[in-house]
């Protein structure tokens, strides 16, 4: 068991590009164990004590009904064969409905016979996919469930039984991969077969199968899963609006405190759903405005193209114009505290963020400044602080340094200003920022080890 604390190490939050692909890690180890324990279990049976089996299936079905004793028949034989002679049985399945209602089936294209597994090719597929992502040091967030598929596939509408089976089947296939995140589903809230109480099951299966602890969350399309359950280790929100701006996004990270990432915030595209077409600079906002609320956001494009469908659904090469934009926030934030980005003074600062005395972000987003007052939020400030500042263009790409330190002199009972000259210069342009830096002028510390301890008062 372990428990989360209100905010993750930064570095495991250090990802501002994330596909919508979603990410993992592979130990050299991995070894999938064996998943099939009953099959296995039946599958001993019939070879210690056949004519029990036999004589027991024969009996509860009735001296009638032969067929289901040829079945049996037919499941010993093939029982026999050696491993390498294409189709293995490990027992039947007999039941009183469909056998998609009781376990996963699998037809093999070169075969007319289903058999009771999971999609081994599949599966090899996805392994390989995990492993490219953790090459490419990207996480994998795999999604368990969707609502999509409709009546083709019954994904969705799965009994609980079936659900268990496959969850767990992937959670302990996977969860040696050491950049696994679980999404619980996509838009959990339009399978409306499922209640709350099955995704409390579902979550505390993932939790109780995976042994490496990975984070957990859950998408929603209208309606949010409760988020301050203990199995959920951070938010997955929907919603475009709240990084439009400043203040809003903060507010998700007060009432849950938990880590927030919005992993849709509306794409860069240019398709006629209002979801699929930012512009790239909108784009590019919206991660900025999430990283000052101290959350982290999600990237997807959706544009025409000439081969569609969209990198959103398929993945591919990016066309748009915010990546670059994006790899430059993510350049900022490496350099940053390794404590993350957290609000300041969100209830009257809502354009600062950092870490108090340290470290300090300003977005001005859309606004057009052709100045700045230096003005820092009082919190673990003192007179006589000095602070470097650099000019971020955030569309551009650009870090402007200006050369001469500012000392800090309190300015009222909430705030810090500059001795001396304090307003900056800035173009006038919207999508600028500033980052601010203290400057240690402290020596560093000696240590001498032949020295004796301090004893004293």
């Amino acid at each position: 068991p372990w428990a989360l604390p209100p905010r993750l190490p930064h570095e495991v939050w250090r990802r501002v590009f994330r596909p919508h692909v979603r990410r993992a890690v592979l130990d050299p180890y991995h070894r999938v164990p064996d998943l099939f324990s009953d099959a296995a279990a039946v599958r001993r049976i019939c070879h210690g004590r056949r004519p029990w089996v036999r004589a027991a299936l024969g009996r509860r079905r009735g001296t009638g009904e032969h067929g289901c004793l040829d079945l049996l028949d037919i499941a010993l034989e093939l029982e026999g064969l050696y491993r390498n002679a294409s189709t293995h049985a490990a027992g039947i399945v007999i039941g009183d409905r469909p056998l998609t209602e009781l376990v996963p089936l699998y037809r093999d294209p070169r075969s007319d016979m289903p058999v009771t597994q999971f999609n081994m090719k599949f599966f090899q597929n996805l392994d390989r996919r995990i492993q490219q992502l953790n090459d490419s040091g990207v996480q994998a967030d795999v999604i368990l469930f969707h609502p999509y598929g409709g009546k083709e596939t019954g994904f969705d509408r799965m009994n609980p039984a079936t659900d268990d089976r496959y969850a767990g089947y992937v959670v302990t296939r996977l969860w040696a991969y050491r950049n696994i995140w679980w999404s619980l589903a996509n838009e959990f809230d339009l399978m409306k077969q499922k209640t709350d109480a099955d995704w409390d099951r579902l979550f505390q299966l993932v939790q109780r199968q995976d042994p490496a602890g990975h984070l957990r969350s859950i998408h929603f399309s209208q309606r949010m899963y409760d988020p301050s359950k203990p199995w959920v280790t951070h938010l997955s929100i929907q919603n475009g609006v709240a990084v439009a701006d400043f203040a809003r996004a903060v507010w998700y990270r007060d009432v849950a405190q938990k880590p927030v990432v919005f992993d849709e915030v509306c794409y860069e595209g240019d398709i006629d759903r209002r979801w699929g077409n930012l512009s790239a600079q909108e784009m590019v906002l919206r991660f900025w405005m999430g990283t000052i609320a101290g959350a982290y956001v999600g990237h997807g494009e959706t544009f025409k193209g000439d081969n569609p469908p969209a990198w959103t659904s398929v993945g591919g090469v990016l066309q748009g114009q915010s990546p670059p934009r994006l790899a430059f926030l993510k350049k900022i934030l490496a350099a940053a505290p390794p404590e993350g980005i957290d609000p300041i003074d969100r209830f009257y600062e809502t354009h600062i963020a950092g870490q108090p005395g340290n470290y300090y972000l300003i977005y001005f987003g859309r606004e057009t400044p052709t100045h700045w007052r230096f003005t820092l939020p009082k919190e673990k400030l003192s007179d006589g602080l000095q602070f470097h500042v650099d000019i971020l263009d955030t569309w551009n790409m650009t870090i402007t340094p200006i050369e001469k330190p500012f000392t800090l002199k309190r300015r009222t009972p909430y705030e810090f200003g500059a001795e001396g000259k304090d307003s900056i210069p800035l173009p006038g342009t919207p999508y600028m920022a500033m980052r601010i830096e203290w400057i240690d002028s402290s020596p560093p510390a000696v240590t001498n080890p032949d020295r004796e301890p301090d004893t004293k008062n």
